[in-house]
């Protein structure tokens, strides 16, 4: 049974008397599924399709926290699957792997300490044969772009998707993990506080100064290792 509490993408219809202002939805919550074509209506930010890989019964786990320029998701899935996708028109994705020993981004192999990155308009496929969990960051690209050369002097590529940002320090991928999943954490129970405009920025600024002051560009691709093979 697909069960969503507290979603900001799904809120409860409920009728109103003429003139009566409709509640807003949340901003954030969790959403608890059973079957990956659910997925698909999970939120616009996120326009995903789910192949289950591997045997076993359907189960996805999600907390997610928006901003106004942001989304956050935290998302635990199982079976193995194939995911594939594209960001919406002007949003580009980070991302975080946090178990997942046979993950792939782009055909590439995703290690912990590596961040993912899709740029606005360029297609994704993540694989992983076993159950995972990761985080994943939608955020407005031109916001990115300014943080970007705020704190390199430049903006992120746009010919270039995948693993292709690693760590600056060995366990620097971890201090990301845990600002991002702080704010995950406290927005799920707290949602009214992304309400303010001051705690809604202090979010944006802390999750991309977490991964931009904590990571630099992989010089080039890495070699890709066949889906079969790490498969086995």
């Amino acid at each position: 049974m697909t069960r969503i509490k507290d979603s900001p993408y799904n809120p409860p219809m409920t009728a109103t008397a003429p003139g009566t202002r409709t509640p807003e939805p949340p901003l954030a919550g969790r959403i608890d599924l059973d079957d990956f074509d659910a997925m698909l209506a999970v939120s616009p930010s996120w326009s995903e399709r789910h192949s289950q890989v591997s045997r076993g019964r359907a189960r996805i786990r999600l907390a997610i926290a928006t901003t106004g320029r942001t989304q956050l998701a935290y998302a635990a899935k199982s079976p193995g699957c194939r995911i594939d996708g594209a960001p919406v028109p002007g949003m580009s994705l980070l991302g975080i792997t946090l178990v997942g020993p046979f993950l792939q981004l782009q055909g590439q192999q995703w290690r912990p300490d590596c961040f993912g990155y899709v740029p606005s308009g360029t297609e994704y496929a993540v694989m992983s044969s076993a159950p995972h969990r990761m985080l994943a960051l939608a955020v407005r690209s031109d916001l990115l772009d300014r943080a970007a050369r705020s704190r390199w002097g430049h903006g992120l590529p746009i010919d270039r998707s995948g693993p292709v940002l690693r760590e600056r320090r060995p366990g620097g991928s971890g201090d990301v993990a845990r600002t991002w999943l702080r704010w995950v954490a406290t927005a799920v129970r707290h949602p009214e506080l992304l309400r303010d405009p001051a705690v809604s920025a202090q979010m944006e600024e802390e999750l991309l100064g977490s991964i931009l002051d904590g990571s630099d560009m992989v010089d080039g691709p890495e070699p890709a290792k066949p889906w079969r093979e790490l498969a086995l």
